[in-house]
């Protein structure tokens, strides 16, 4: 490709129902110029924006009509005209592809951002673009996420980024996954959410009702804001500007995140209305990024002008508002969790104060060396406080929200400190979660992560399950009283009490034989450590009586793994769910360590005795090493609640194929409007695909989803055809398949270094247990970065 450079960001900006590029300015278009203009001279940046759909435009000559209604050539970047019948066949074909209909002009709009996609991969000469940014409104916001997981069937290595401003599915489209699944290739998602919006359609997706598909790496903030659907597009009233300030803040930040704009001084543009009688006069007004202060003084004044932003005839209350303590606690004060987390971070004594109960993080257990030491701490944190507030007071944006803080707390705001009550709220160190992956690391996050998983389960009973019974019912509300309970509450206690809950729940789902959903979820945040220590225990020790293939060095091995599950059982550092992937992890070790013959004669007797007990019995009753390797699969597979690595290889097999029947469903109608018709294989490469997806599902049906060897045989056998094919062919054409068999080999490459091939000196207890508190969970070296090595 030579000094080439490619494209390697992509920005795609969708609008909302009926509006058009011609006649509708407001963030969307705004941002869309905006980035376009910053990297007028930055050839690996592209932007596109889309009409919203059933929008018309102001001329039936227009260069932009209304979507549904062309073909796009992304070459020439001409909207051909098509009738009713070619649109139906590109949303049978989306809807293949996707699963559901959208409709209105979503899957053309879909449709459009895939071909220009494709046009940029093939201009890239197949090198894919590092990220695709999606900003949206309403059904354009919707248009986002759909495309997100389009992205994720047809080019899953490329990763996306979604700011999504209040998502309107619309009526009868919540209930379609793609519009509330959040796939794996989500690095940010970010969502708005309006409060004040009372007209029936207007329902929108919202925390509750998100699934995240990889809730350990996908960055999450999802915020509400004060009023209509549509506030924060643009100023407009005064008294009702401030969500549209934050708003276009928060996506000058995305993209500057994100890498569509510079990092720092980008300015972004707001249009301002002005409204006199019927005229309305637009003009674009300039503003730099915000600080923390600007930001936190512009929720203040929202919060002040609450009744302005409720304004309206609240026939139709959406949930988020009748909720709002599901996003944010206190919300009598504040509006969101940013606004939570700013009051904290710029008046840190009085947040301390009066939500966490004057906790001193160094000082936890409140040691002093006598009673006047713990008063004069006292005396001069209430100092702290009473100049904090003074200040806070004293700024015309911020003393409003200092009343709503006297109000709650009961103190005179003129009387400092004299008046102020002691210390309330939680004794703890509160976290933010904002911005981050909703799953993190453990024992550090061991609250929020229950907390978040046992609030997922129930959410995905209630809006996704459509099996309920009366006891699940029960289950969710129990669990969710449960959650509550647990944020007002220490955190070690807290944690102890969710805990026990979760105890009592397996106990009446095990007593009212309730193996449903809800069992299948609560087991698998809180699996019965116990018993799979149990059952590794009596795996190996039934190999140890009855399989005499192996050696003296390999039974003591064994013996040293029972020893060992024994001592994770007994750790009280480790709650279940560590303590069963600390036990598959010594399973996954052991099988590398134990089931590969050492010598010679010890491989002739394992297959002499294969042989001789095949006619003799039940295959199934075989014990030698080839059982032993299998049993201890099965156990790696047991108690886990992530693919396994066959399994990982078999998806993307699986979205090979569904890129090259989609693409091969529309290249007539491609080929008739003289489009580039992208390159799909469905010949032998696509044989050689399902060939491979095959062996893998023999290996499966085997339990040897995380066999080594296998897999690295089944993968071998694979590439020996690709390249036996490449002999045939003049031209070498390689695609994703060869990516996705390098991953794989690149995958095993991986596991070959946490998991040694060579059997070792069954002296050497001390290096496996070393190796073993070193072992990496294989479910996470899918991100390693191959390319590097």
């Amino acid at each position: 490709m030579g000094n080439k450079e490619v494209i390697q960001i992509v920005n795609l900006s969708f609008l909302g129902t009926g509006e058009h590029r011609e006649s509708d300015f407001h963030i969307i278009s705004n941002f869309h110029n905006t980035i376009l203009q910053a990297n007028r001279n930055n050839t690996s940046i592209a932007a596109r924006l889309f009409d919203g759909p059933g929008s018309t435009p102001k001329s039936p000559t227009s260069k932009h009509p209304t979507p549904g209604t062309y073909f796009y050539n992304p070459v020439t970047h001409a909207k051909v005209p098509i009738n009713a019948s070619m649109s139906k066949k590109i949303s049978d074909a989306m809807q293949q592809l996707t699963g559901v209909l959208a409709g209105e002009g979503v899957e053309d709009l879909l449709f459009e951002a895939t071909v220009y996609l494709n046009n940029i991969i093939e201009k890239n000469e197949g090198t894919l673009p590092k990220a695709i940014n999606l900003q949206g409104f309403s059904r354009g916001a919707d248009a986002c996420l759909r495309m997100a997981n389009v992205i994720y069937l047809l080019y899953p290595e490329i990763r996306v980024n979604l700011f999504l401003i209040d998502q309107v599915p619309g009526p009868g489209r919540r209930a379609h996954a793609p519009s509330y699944t959040i796939p794996p290739n989500v690095e940010n998602f970010e969502s708005t959410l309006m409060l004040h919006e009372y007209r029936p359609g207007f329902d929108p997706q919202h925390a509750g009702r998100y699934v995240f598909c990889a809730p350990e790496r996908t960055k999450t903030n999802i915020k509400i804001y004060y009023g209509e659907h549509g506030i924060g597009n643009r100023l407009e009233h005064h008294e009702k500007n401030h969500t549209a300030l934050l708003l276009h803040d928060d996506l000058n930040r995305f993209c500057r995140k994100t890498g569509t704009l510079p990092k720092i001084n980008s300015k972004f543009y707001i249009t301002h209305r002005n409204t006199k009688g019927r005229i309305q006069q637009e003009h674009i007004e300039s503003h730099l990024e915000l600080s923390d202060l600007a930001r936190f003084k512009l929720l203040c004044c929202m919060k002040k002008n609450e009744g302005s932003y409720s304004k309206g005839l609240s026939i139709n209350k959406r949930k988020i508002l009748l909720n709002r303590e599901d996003y944010v606690q206190d919300s009598s004060l504040f509006i969101n969790q940013e606004h939570r987390e700013l009051f904290k971070k710029l008046y840190p004594a009085t947040f301390n104060w009066f939500f966490e109960k004057n906790y001193d993080p160094l000082n936890p257990q409140k040691k002093f060396t006598n009673l006047l030491s713990q008063k004069k701490q006292l005396n001069d944190k209430m100092a702290l406080v009473a100049n904090e507030l003074k200040n806070m007071e004293l700024s015309p944006e911020e003393a409003h929200f200092c009343s709503l803080l006297a109000k709650q707390f009961r103190f005179n705001k003129n009387k400092f400190p004299n008046t102020l009550s002691l210390p309330r709220g939680v004794e703890r160190n509160e976290q933010f979660n904002r911005g981050q992956p909703l799953l993190r690391e453990e024992p550090e996050y061991r609250l929020s992560n229950l907390q978040y998983r046992l609030t997922s389960i129930v959410n995905y009973y209630h809006y996704h399950c459509n099996i309920k019974s009366e006891i699940s019912d029960q289950i969710k509300t129990l669990l969710l009283e449960s959650v509550q309970a647990s944020r007002n509450k220490p955190e070690s206690e807290a944690i102890l009490y969710l805990e026990k809950r979760i105890a009592l729940v397996k106990e009446i789902l095990e007593r009212n034989n309730e193996k449903g959903f809800m069992w299948n979820q609560i087991n698998l945040i809180a699996p019965d450590a116990q018993k799979y220590g149990i059952e590794v225990k009596n795996l190996l020790q039934k190999h140890l009586q009855h399989n005499e293939i192996l050696l003296r060095s390999q039974r003591e091995l064994i013996h040293f793994a029972i020893e060992e599950v024994d001592t994770i059982l007994a750790s009280q550092e480790k709650n279940p769910m560590q303590q069963c992937q600390e036990i598959r992890k010594l399973v996954l070790l052991l099988k590398s360590e134990v089931t590969r013959p050492e010598n010679e004669y010890q491989l002739q007797r394992n297959l002499l005795k294969m042989a001789f007990l095949t006619f003799s019995q039940n295959q199934s009753q075989i014990i030698n090493l080839d059982s032993l390797a299998k049993n201890l699969n099965q156990l790696a597979n047991l108690h886990h609640d992530k693919t396994n690595t066959t399994e990982k290889i078999i998806e993307r097999l699986n979205q090979y194929y569904q890129r090259n029947t989609f693409w091969h469903s529309v290249t007539h109608i491609l080929k008739l409007y003289k489009i580039p018709c992208p390159k799909i294989n469905l010949g032998r490469k696509s044989e050689i695909a399902d060939f491979l997806r095959k062996e893998l599902l023999q290996l499966k049906a085997e339990g040897k989803d995380n066999d080594v060897d296998a897999i690295s045989q089944a993968l071998g056998k694979a590439r020996k055809k690709l390249t036996d094919h490449y002999q045939q062919i003049t031209q070498l054409k390689m695609d994703s398949l060869d990516r996705i068999i390098n991953e794989g080999l690149g995958l095993v490459i991986a596991m070959r270094t946490i998991i040694p091939q060579n059997p070792m000196s069954s002296k050497s207890f001390m290096d496996f247990k070393k190796r073993l508190q070193c072992l990496t969970e294989v479910e996470n070296l899918e991100h390693i970065d191959y390319s590097k090595k």
